[in-house]
């Protein structure tokens, strides 16, 4: 007759799980790893929403934001000067927009890092660089921002036209 096997008892049971190397999946999870998870959780959560496009290594994507919180991205050359930049924000400048929109370059300013960005410089030279998008300010001097029921503002005085 073969030997019959016998159940071990609990003391077999807490040698034997002592004798085993634990894992790192054994541990209990610290607070830096709880958050990580959660992080995890919420961009898989959030993946059902459209992506950008990737931006293509040759192209510099502009991201215009205006005061109004209005938006406009345009891709270009990272040799493109700012003059060019703007005559394109002029091209694309969305109908639906046509409050204070600008009808030439001299109208716009483009900040980048809290800097006016002159008009003959490229991308480049304001380190503005390929294959990502860039987050850039546009402000909009238009004649009707400059006026005020018939004054223009001069630095803090009002005077009359």
């Amino acid at each position: 007759m073969p030997p019959t096997e016998t159940a071990p008892s609990s003391t077999e049971e807490a040698v034997s799980m002592e004798m085993q190397p634990a894992t790192v999946h054994d541990l209990p999870k610290t607070t830096e790893q709880i958050a990580i998870d959660n992080d995890e959780e919420t961009t898989s959560q959030c993946s059902s929403e459209p992506k950008e496009a990737a931006v293509p290594s040759d192209k510099v994507r502009l991201n215009l934001l205006l005061v109004s919180g209005k938006k406009l991205v345009i891709d270009t050359e990272k040799n493109d000067t700012i003059t060019q930049v703007k005559m394109q924000v002029l091209k694309q400048w969305p109908k639906e927009w046509n409050i204070n929109a600008p009808t030439t370059v001299e109208e716009m300013n483009v900040i980048y890092l809290g800097k006016f960005l002159a008009n003959d410089t490229t991308l480049e030279a304001n380190n503005i660089k390929n294959g990502r998008m860039t987050t850039v300010h546009l402000s909009i001097r238009t004649a009707t921002s400059w006026k005020e029921d018939g004054k223009a503002m001069c630095g803090d005085k009002h005077i009359m036209m």
